[in-house]
C-alpha cells in the first residue's frame, strides 16, 4: 500500500532489517508497513497508567462507535484507522460499556490499596 506522508512535517521514517528491534516510547503514534513478507511482534510493556489509558480509549471508542452508527461507509472509512475498522464496527455498545466498567473498577480497587498503604492519594480517572 502506497502511503503519502507529504502533509506531515514532523515524522521519522525507519527501515528495520531482519533481527532489528525498534522501541517506541509510551503514546508515540506510529504506522507500520512491511516492505516484503514479514512477521512482526508487538509487545506492550506494562505501565502503572495502563488501566486509566484503557478507560480513556474505551470512552473514545464509544464515541466513535456512536458516530459510525449514523454515518455511511465512505465517512466511516475516513473516520476510522484501517486497523480499527473491524473492532469498532463489529463491537456493540454493551461490550464497550463493560470494558469501561472493568477499567473503572480496577482503578477504584488500586486506589483503595494505595490509600490503605500510603494514606490519601489523589488520582483522576
Amino acid at each position: 500500500m502506497e502511503t503519502s506522508f507529504i502533509s506531515l512535517s514532523n515524522f521519522r521514517k525507519i527501515v528495520l532489517n531482519p533481527g532489528e528491534v525498534l522501541y517506541l516510547p509510551h503514546k508515540w503514534w506510529h504506522y507500520v508497513e512491511h516492505l516484503e513478507t514479514a512477521i512482526s511482534i508487538n509487545v506492550w510493556i506494562p505501565s502503572p497508567d495502563d488501566d486509566r489509558e484503557r478507560l480513556k480509549e474505551s470512552i473514545v471508542q464509544l464515541l466513535v462507535k456512536q458516530m459510525t452508527n449514523v454515518s455511511d461507509d465512505e465517512t466511516n472509512r475516513c473516520i476510522l484507522n484501517p486497523n480499527m475498522e473491524e473492532i469498532v464496527l463489529n463491537s456493540d455498545f454493551n461490550s464497550i460499556l463493560k470494558t469501561m466498567s472493568f477499567c473503572k473498577n480496577v482503578g477504584k480497587d488500586k486506589l483503595k490499596i494505595e490509600e490503605k498503604t500510603e494514606g490519601v492519594v489523589n488520582v483522576r480517572i
